[in-house]
């Protein structure tokens, strides 16, 4: 679960170029836009986390319960900075421009791209919770 977002952002390259609009007016484009927008910037986040992650899994088989009590650190970060996402994206969609010369960087979200946007997000916060779950399970904790 760790990598998801960076797996999620390498399997929609494909589906830029099905997607590529003339003035990207599809709100699937808009969706695959946010999300490529997001996950370039909020690199700075997810690429500690995945390292993070990485890193406590790796040590799990020898110190159990502290590299659990970690990894359980790291997936709540991970649900943390997804759930902040999906704020961000619903935000966007049920808020009107303030500016009457909007110069935005990505496309306004709509109901339905931002319901598409948080879908991956949701799935990403539903395995890790899992995974919370399990670790607590297995350790005792």
């Amino acid at each position: 679960m760790t990598a998801a977002p960076l797996a999620f952002t390498v399997a929609l390259i494909p589906f830029t170029f099905l997607f590529n609009e003339v003035g990207r007016t599809s709100w699937l484009a808009d969706a695959v836009f946010n999300w490529f927008f997001l996950l370039f910037f909020g690199a700075v986040v997810t690429v500690p986390i995945m390292i993070g992650g990485l890193v406590t899994a790796s040590l799990l088989p020898r110190f159990s319960r502290g590299a659990s009590a970690a990894a359980i650190l790291v997936l709540l970060v991970s649900c943390g900075f997804a759930a902040l996402l999906i704020y961000v994206g619903y935000a966007d969609a049920l808020t009107e421009p303030t500016l009457a010369d909007d110069t935005r960087w990505t496309p306004k979200l709509s109901l339905a791209s931002a319901a598409l946007f948080a879908l991956p997000l949701l799935l990403l916060l539903a395995g890790n919770a899992r995974a919370i779950r399990r670790l607590r399970k297995s350790y005792g904790m």
